[in-house]
């Protein structure tokens, strides 16, 4: 028989038991209940996670906009990967932290909207427009190649789709997009150095005024080596030709429309060429190149009517308020 001495120890140590589990089972409650309210999930958390993001998640910390991404705001980031940010030039998150602060900012901001975007629930189109959370316009095609259904913001493809978070959810990009900085057209082609010649031929051409336009037009530029590999030495020898004569050269490097480059690849076929209308009436052959062992998509080059050699981008996919601008090696020559 239990001695009181013993058996009050024996009470003691039961009410203790008991007491040790009610606590253990409210700290059980309390873990559940921060999971309910999603704070562990939340988009910021999400991307921090994700080893692959490192570098955008160095950029949001940058400049200050991971705080919004672990808000109650309901968004959806577009969160380009780690060579997304190779490519533009960010070898380290040392290397982001020593990026212009203020242009970084903004660039990184055109990654987010406001609000929850499935694009899979987005007619089958090209370049349909949503608004950031700044009110900056980006194009959304939905497309189907081969047996896969494809999406793309401003040419760039959506590598992860909707992954979620519980305040929107998170789509993976292959590139860093760049918002547009010039309303028009013109003022892209102006204040492009290499472009000089191209620039005073609109001017001379009197095609100015169509690039002012709403549009939307793409256009594909000439750099000044290519003007004058056809022969133009100089703005002077610019300024010396016929306007008609420009005229009809120049229309045949735009077309109506807005075109990225990944555009193409959607809308050709297994042939990997295609035909393109432009301004002037001719048409002008696109090829999608594709890499013959991995068989991805590596871009386009161009052939003119009159060019016996293939047209290279040099620069790509550059947006504009009114169109899509595309510099190039060459002239597109219109005729022999």
């Amino acid at each position: 028989m239990i001695n009181f001495k013993y058996k009050r120890l024996f009470s003691l140590v039961v009410i203790s038991g008991a007491f040790l589990l009610l606590l253990q089972a409210c700290k059980k409650d309390k873990v559940v209940n921060n999971n309910n309210t999603g704070l562990d999930n939340r988009i910021g958390n999400i991307i921090t996670d994700n080893f692959n993001l490192s570098l955008f998640n160095a950029a949001l910390n940058y400049t200050g906009l991971y705080p919004q991404l672990n808000s109650t705001q309901t968004l959806t980031v577009l969160a380009p990967d780690d060579p997304s940010f190779n490519n533009a030039g960010y070898s380290s998150a040392v290397s982001v932290r020593a990026a212009n602060k203020a242009v970084l900012t903004q660039v990184i901001r055109y990654h987010v909207l406001a609000g929850k975007y499935d694009f899979n629930t987005l007619p089958f189109l090209f370049n349909q427009e949503v608004k950031t959370i700044d009110g900056l316009s980006m194009y959304v095609t939905r497309w189907v190649k081969g047996k896969d259904t494809v999406l793309t913001v401003n040419g760039t493809q959506i590598v992860s789709k909707n992954l979620p978070g519980s305040n929107g959810l998170i789509q993976v990009i292959n590139a860093v997009l760049t918002p547009s900085t010039y309303p028009l057209l013109t003022q892209a082609i102006a204040s492009n150095d290499s472009l000089t010649f191209f620039s005073q031929a609109l001017v001379r051409a009197n095609l100015n005024s169509t690039l002012q336009a709403i549009g939307p037009y793409t256009v594909f530029a000439p750099t000044n080596g290519a003007f004058k590999a056809m022969g133009y030495a100089s703005l002077d020898s610019i300024n010396h030709t016929s306007p008609a004569t420009l005229n009809a050269l120049l229309k045949y490097q735009m077309l109506s429309g807005r075109k990225f480059v990944y555009d193409y690849v959607l809308s050709t076929d297994s042939t990997n060429i295609s035909k393109q209308a432009m301004l002037d009436g001719n048409n002008l052959t696109v090829n999608v190149q594709q890499d013959p062992y991995t068989l991805k998509y590596t871009g386009i080059t161009l052939q003119g009517i009159g060019n016996t050699s293939p047209v290279t981008l040099i620069n790509q996919n550059i947006l504009t308020g009114n169109g899509v601008l595309h510099v190039i090696n060459r002239v597109l020559k219109p005729n022999f």
